[in-house]
């Protein structure tokens, strides 16, 4: 059976892969995994060569028992395929109660196995994954590769989907066998095991979810290490599913209006974790540590169209670009809390790498000055930023604007409504624009061949580096990780030799957590496994 290309999308994957990076609290999820081993093998043992993996972290200190109570905002659904990466409600309850083929391993971000116990590929286009023997849904019943299938092309086949840019890639996916999945690319990509880790793409039970899909939104049967005990009002009890190891007898998801309310009830001791508000962030971090603050796949820079006029030339690119003082933008905008930035993978995404902007993105106000003088002796023209306007947007706007102006570039700022400034960067009339950007998966394909590839429709900055386009296919297609990693980081610096972006900062999770709460260790995506947590003490 051949698998059906899926029919290309009638919105603009530009206009969908816009993101607005929200404020500081951003996306929380729990990707869980149950490991047991990955290799190249088939058959129902262990694949030759493979890893054996534990099913569950150990601690010798560790104590079973106690509730872990949570302080999240009050999801809308509880359907991963609907989950939205803010309110991060939404991820966070997907996570914990459904598990997808693959995960991350917090501490060091690399892809390990989750329902699937091995996979392999043909020249990273056509891979195959094999679910683990016996695992079951929450009811008891089967899961089986046909539940993998309707689980991916559900949100493959929904082009509203919060979680379908991930899958844009995708060419087609078929059962094989109960056990057995095979996934069709329309193009190699040695990194696709990662791309499903996205919490949002945890397999559901299709009977259940055909049957009465708004009773399994608000009520769902999962596929993760945490199932539903009770659904009250304002907070929803899970318990540990039936086979999986935990210390904890249960986790207790309070259910807030925002997150500031969530943070106020942990500090009357009515929650043990909670996000932090941005304006709270230094306060909370003196009065209970900043050990929850942590890096996240969020990033946010200006963007500037090469092809623009005035803006070809390199060295009034550089001029703007050493204007630009982020430390400052993000004392201004984000009280301090943005993490340094010279170029788009963040830190935490294996292959990131600290200095792929070299000096040239280093503030530097004399510089600039001189780079202005030399692309333009009489003058520098004026220079459009344009932006979605409200909020944090309009502080980094104006900060942007006083820095360009104190170097001699005149400015004109652009705010406008986010659905019309959606549609105004992907116009080519833009000039400097704001570009946050989330990745789909932890790789640094997700920043740099969406953003950047000669031809890509998310690429917005009208970039076209040759050198880099080899690099990053290469990369797709190279089977050692160190290699892999290493082409991914020559391509950012190509990419960042042309200065297409001003980097401005790295977004954190920034959490708090009482001094019992032990072993929930926040991945890159924001993920924990809640089967390593426990509770010290009393509780």
């Amino acid at each position: 059976m051949t698998p059906t290309r899926r029919p290309g999308s009638q919105l603009s994957p530009t206009l969908r892969r816009i993101v607005v990076v929200a404020p500081l609290v951003v996306l929380l999820a729990a990707v869980i995994v149950l490991l047991v081993g990955v290799g190249d093998g088939d058959g129902d043992g262990p694949p030759p060569g493979g890893e054996a993996f534990p099913t569950t972290t150990t601690d010798p200190d560790a104590v079973v028992g106690g509730v872990l109570r949570l302080g999240i905002e009050s999801p809308a659904t509880l359907d991963p395929a609907r989950a939205r990466p803010v309110p991060i409600s939404e991820p966070l309850v997907a996570g914990l109660l459904f598990d997808g083929l693959t995960g991350i391993d917090a501490t060091s971000g690399e892809v390990v196995p989750a329902l699937a116990e091995w996979w392999d590929h043909e020249e990273h286009r056509v891979w195959r994954f094999r679910l683990r023997q016996g695992v079951t849904f929450h009811d008891g019943s089967l899961i089986t590769a046909g539940d993998v299938v309707f689980s991916l092309e559900r949100v493959i086949d929904d082009p509203e989907s919060p979680s379908a840019l991930a899958l844009e890639i995708v060419a087609g996916v078929e059962a094989e066998t109960d056990r057995h999945v095979r996934i069709e690319l329309l193009e190699p990509l040695a990194d696709f095991p990662s791309v499903l880790t996205n919490p949002a793409l945890g397999i559901v039970p299709q009977a259940l979810v055909e049957a009465d899909p708004s009773g399994f939104a608000a009520a769902p049967v999962g596929s993760g290490p945490l199932m539903i005990d009770e659904v009250a009002d304002d907070v929803l009890r899970l318990v540990p599913a039936g086979g999986v190891d935990a210390y904890l007898e249960g986790v207790e998801l309070h259910r807030f209006a925002d997150v500031a309310a969530a943070y106020a009830a942990f500090e009357r001791e009515l929650v043990d974790w909670s996000l932090v508000p941005a304006e709270r962030a230094a306060e909370a971090a003196e009065r209970h540590g900043d050990d929850g603050y942590r890096p996240y796949q969020a990033v946010l820079f200006y963007g500037i169209d090469v092809d623009a006029q005035y803006l070809a030339d390199a060295r009034f690119r550089e001029a703007i670009v050493r204007a630009v003082n982020a430390g400052r933008v993000s004392e201004l905008a984000y009280e301090g809390t943005l993490l340094h930035l010279t170029g788009p993978v963040p830190a935490g995404v294996p292959g990131h790498q600290p200095d792929a902007c070299k000096e040239r993105c280093g503030h530097h106000q004399a510089r600039a000055r001189q780079l202005v003088a030399a692309a333009f002796p009489d003058g520098a023209p004026v220079v459009e930023i344009a932006f979605d306007e409200g909020g944090r947007q309009d502080a980094v706007a104006a900060a942007l604007q006083d820095m360009l102006q104190a170097v001699d570039i005149p400015v004109r700022l652009r705010p406008m409504p986010f659905e019309e400034y959606k549609t105004f960067v992907a116009s080519g009339q833009q000039q400097v624009f704001r570009l946050g950007w989330t990745g789909s998966y932890p790789s640094p394909d997700a920043y740099l061949v969406p953003l950047f590839r000669t031809g890509s429709p998310d690429n917005v900055t009208s970039l076209s580096k040759p050198e880099a386009d080899q690099r990053l296919a290469l990369a797709r297609t190279s089977d050692d990780p160190d290699e892999r990693r290493e082409l991914y980081r020559q391509a950012e610096r190509q990419v960042m030799a042309e200065l297409p972006i001003i980097p401005i900062g790295q977004f954190q999770i920034l959490s708090v957590a009482r001094p019992e709460v032990r072993g929930l260790v926040m991945a890159i995506d924001g993920t924990f496994d809640p089967t390593a947590v426990w509770l010290a003490g009393d509780r």
